[in-house]
C-alpha cells in the first residue's frame, strides 16, 4: 500500500518512489524524508494511481510486475505536472547514452529515452541525493507570483 506524503520540506518538492522491492522503497523514502515530501508505491499501477500534478520527481524501477517503469513513464507523460522521470534499475544500460558525470541522459536520436536520468542499483544515499538535486524543480518563479 502506498504512503502519503511525509514531512513537508522547505521547498515542497515531492518525490514519488515506485519499486516492487518494498525494503528498498522504504529505505529510499527514509533517506529522502528529511528534505522532500515523499510518496511510495510498490507497483507500477499504484504509482500511476497516486500520481498527481504536485509530484515533481518520479523515481521508478524498470522491472516491476504489472506496469513496468517504462509503462509508468509513458502513462505519466500524458498527465499534468511534467515530472522529471528517473529510472531505477539493476540491469545494465547502454552507457554511451549516459554522461559519466551525473548519470544524465545524453540526447541520442537513434535511441530516445523518456527518462531524464537514472540510478543504478545497488544505490547509495549519496548517489540518490546527488541525482535528485540535479533535477530539482525551480521554485523561484512560483514564489515571485
Amino acid at each position: 500500500m502506498s504512503t502519503p506524503a511525509t514531512r513537508p520540506s522547505e521547498q515542497n518538492t515531492t518525490v514519488l518512489i515506485a519499486d516492487d522491492e518494498s525494503a528498498l522503497t522504504d529505505s529510499v523514502a527514509l533517506w529522502l524524508a528529511d528534505q522532500y515530501d515523499v510518496r511510495t508505491a510498490y507497483t507500477g499501477t499504484e504509482a500511476v494511481d497516486i500520481y498527481d500534478d504536485s509530484v515533481d520527481i518520479v523515481i521508478v524501477d524498470r522491472r516491476m510486475p504489472g506496469l513496468s517503469g517504462d509503462e509508468v513513464c509513458t502513462q505519466l507523460q500524458d498527465r499534468a505536472g511534467n515530472p522529471k522521470m528517473i529510472l531505477l534499475t539493476a540491469s545494465s544500460i547502454n552507457h554511451s547514452h549516459w554522461s559519466h558525470t551525473h548519470n544524465h541522459m545524453i540526447t541520442d536520436k537513434s535511441e530516445p529515452s523518456p527518462f531524464d536520468g537514472r540510478i543504478q542499483k545497488p544505490i547509495s544515499k549519496t548517489d540518490l541525493l546527488d541525482t535528485i538535486s540535479d533535477f530539482m524543480p525551480s521554485r523561484s518563479a512560483e514564489s515571485s507570483d
